[in-house]
């Protein structure tokens, strides 16, 4: 099941809380159609329990 991901550099932005990350995820069929694509946005929170990144 070939898969790909795609997001901006988030050394290219700032992350400030309230503002939103977000990604595309897609999934192709063997000819490279795509079949599946699912989106994952969430605002960044003001505190993170751990030092890593949102995605």
């Amino acid at each position: 099941m070939p898969c790909a991901q795609l997001a901006s550099d988030p050394k290219e932005h700032d992350e400030r809380p309230g503002d939103e990350q977000g990604r595309h995820i897609f999934r192709f069929d063997p000819n490279g159609k795509i079949v599946e694509h699912w989106d994952v946005l969430q605002t960044i929170p003001s505190a993170s329990k751990n030092d890593n990144s949102m995605f």
